[in-house]
């Protein structure tokens, strides 16, 4: 069990079972970590960082870049800026142990007859989701969208979630929808939706997208 507030290497991990991250816990940490361990709650909760393989297999580099020298801290410069987190991981193409959004359950989900949608105002998202395994639980459905090239954005970014909690063998179709105006870009001083193919990838963390769509918006 990890009780952390930041990313850790784990060069043991192949010598355990598994591992439970409980974060920042409080005085209850025994009581809420105890009904995870014995399967009283199916722990349902996702990462909101990337874990690396090693320490060297990361963005930060140098002090730079964490903690700061001199009261600044330097996140780069053009493009490089905007590859903060997960976005690095991506661009860079660097497998990371644990990806942003990831998670394991008691359980299992499958997503399957997927559907991608636009009206020119909003950006709709369907899909079906399946406890396909023994014991009630939640999936968390993720949506990431990669801009056109000439966005200089990251290659995909997390635009929207939900949480689903499904019995064992019990289906749910659930809707992600986004307005088409949330995937501008900040280009010679002023927001503006670029011309292009959109690339929409529906999935469990930001490197399991199972479902992927082009959709062209002008």
């Amino acid at each position: 069990m990890l009780n952390t507030g930041n990313a850790v290497v784990m060069p043991w991990l192949k010598e355990v079972q598994g591992v439970l991250e409980a974060w920042y816990p409080g005085e209850e940490d025994g009581t809420a970590v105890a009904k995870v361990l014995t399967g009283a709650v199916d722990p349902s909760g996702r990462l909101p960082i990337t874990f690396p393989t090693s320490a060297a297999a990361q963005p930060i580099t140098s002090a730079e870049e964490f903690p700061g020298l001199s009261d600044r801290v330097r996140f780069g410069t053009g493009t490089d800026a905007l590859d903060i987190g997960y976005r690095w991981y991506q661009a860079h193409e660097v497998a990371p142990l644990s990806p942003f959004g990831f998670g394991l359950a008691y359980t299992s989900f499958r997503l399957s007859d997927s559907s991608v949608q636009t009206n020119g105002e909003r950006l709709v998202v369907r899909v079906k989701v399946s406890n396909t395994g023994t014991q009630s639980g939640a999936d968390i459905v993720q949506l990431y969208v990669g801009d056109p090239p000439s966005a200089n954005e990251p290659p995909r970014q997390l635009r929207s979630f939900t949480r689903v909690a499904l019995a064992r063998g019990n289906s749910q179709v659930v809707t992600l929808s986004i307005p088409v105006s949330s995937l501008e870009a900040y280009l010679r001083g002023s927001f503006e939706l670029i011309p292009g193919v959109y690339r929409v990838g529906i999935g469990q963390s930001s490197s399991d997208l199972s479902k992927t769509y082009e959709v062209a918006l002008s």
